[in-house]
């Protein structure tokens, strides 16, 4: 709906911010909160504001035409897959707004982490987080144990500042989440340290054969971890888990050491959908629709198939967020990519000129103008504003950048809890606080964002 919305109010900066954060950010706000028990209205209403937008971009380009877009000498941006952005942002924007709104009543408590068995939406949420991270590292680029290290430092150190920081407040924390000193932060400090084993294994599949093989490959190494998982949960580990002994360092952190294969599996998944994804340009230019969807479909037809058969056999006796046990994991995989292909056929219905872009002109230069574009202009006709782009500006630093928006997030979450007690605070205030403190992330964000500087 953003996309296809162009006007001449919003080619200054503050609106186009305002604009974005009214239709990309708020709905998602209400759409957890106040119209959590009525999404079918909320999603009716907003098939219905889009379509209409759609429509009417439509017969204004029909009524006044772009003119072809020149090739430029100049340098375009750094290219992204525009249905693997969107997916990454709004995966963000759903993880931010969860984290706090959860401390409020406004926020359906059926909707908060389960404690045994069963999903929820911030159970789906934080296994969707850790299979982006797999996408972004399925470059498969040469990685040492120091090398690696130094790069997840940072992770460390803010998991050790979070646990001080509890500690020292004395902030409420729930044990059956990851435990008494373990934190997400750790699991994702760890995953890509775990994942330096299988690495050999995933560089000689791409280099012997094609990416489809390579993806494969990850998909087996997957499933094998989470099945050697599984099988350790079934003998005694479910049982351990579950129980009540906390003696000893090992046992007041059960639930975060117990869930580290799971989450590699599902790394290992985001490895294998990244490998099917065109994370950069090719020389022939973006791939269309068509050919990304041949790739992603067979993959989630294999993880469909695995998840029944595990559901069918009740494995582990349901999916378990607090184990990630094998059925959380493939439920993680399927509802990921059956999303992505989503985003993706929805990006060529509402952008079909970018599955056949003008002779010689690169589909990252047609299909993702810059915000600040200038106008096109032609000798014998009136200016008219540029094709909106297939990404709204505001995704693009939230998915470019998650883990210091994810810290920011975190950061203001402690804070605001600090400051308010949040589980006495009324609706209509809980949506002001929660709105405010979106409107801060995502204005760092585009803030950075519009100065052009890197994180």
């Amino acid at each position: 709906m953003s996309s296809t919305s162009s006007t001449s109010m919003l080619s200054r900066p503050s609106w186009r911010f305002l604009h974005e954060f009214a239709v990309l950010v708020l709905p998602l706000l209400v759409g957890i909160t106040l119209g959590a028990k009525w999404g079918w209205a909320l999603n009716l209403g907003l098939w219905g504001r889009a379509g209409a937008v759609y429509w009417n971009e439509r017969r204004s380009f029909a009524l006044h035409p772009h003119p072809p877009p020149q090739p430029t000498p100049s340098p375009t941006p750094k290219y992204h897959y525009p249905p693997l952005t969107t997916y990454r942002a709004q995966l963000l924007l759903l993880t931010v707004l969860s984290i706090l709104a959860v401390d409020f009543p406004v926020f359906p408590r059926e909707q908060g982490k389960t404690s045994s068995l069963g999903w929820s939406l911030m159970d789906v949420g934080v296994g969707s987080f850790v299979l982006s991270s797999g996408i972004a590292a399925s470059r498969l680029s040469p990685s040492t144990l120091g090398k690696t290290l130094r790069r997840q430092l940072p992770l460390l150190l803010l998991a050790l500042a979070r646990v001080v920081a509890v500690k020292a407040l004395n902030y409420p924390e729930q044990l059956e989440e990851y435990g008494y000193h373990w934190n997400f932060f750790c699991t994702l400090f760890l995953l890509p340290l775990l994942s330096l084993p299988f690495r050999p294994f995933l560089r000689y599949a791409a280099t012997h054969a094609s990416k489809e093989l390579t993806a494969g490959v990850a998909v087996a190494l997957a499933l094998g971890v989470s099945g050697a998982h599984q099988f350790w949960l079934d003998s005694e580990g479910q049982e351990w888990v579950m129980g009540p002994d906390r003696e000893g360092l090992l046992a007041q952190n059960k639930e975060g050491v117990s869930s580290l294969p799971g989450y590699l599996a599902i790394y290992l998944l985001g490895q294998a959908t990244g490998l099917l994804l065109p994370l950069s340009l090719p020389p022939f230019g973006e791939p269309p629709a068509s050919e990304v969807l041949d790739r992603l479909v067979p993959l989630l037809s294999v993880l469909a198939a695995v998840f029944l058969g595990t559901r069918y056999h009740a494995l582990g006796d349901g999916a378990c967020r607090r184990t990630a046990n094998m059925q959380y994991v493939l439920h993680t995989g399927v509802y990921n990519v059956l999303f992505l292909c989503a985003y993706i056929l929805l990006d060529a219905y509402y952008f079909p000129a970018s599955q056949n872009p003008p002779s010689g002109i690169s589909p990252s230069s047609t299909s993702n103008p810059p915000p600040s574009a200038p106008p096109s202009t032609s000798p014998t006709g009136p200016s008219f504003p540029p094709p909106s782009p297939r990404t709204p500006p505001l995704f693009l630093p939230l998915s470019q950048h998650p883990l210091p928006l994810f810290l920011l997030s975190n950061l203001l979450t402690g804070l605001i809890n600090l400051l308010l007690p949040t589980m006495y605070v009324r609706h209509w205030a809980a949506m002001l606080v929660l709105g405010t403190y979106a409107a801060a992330v995502c204005g760092v964000g585009w803030v950075w964002k519009g100065l052009g500087l890197g994180w």
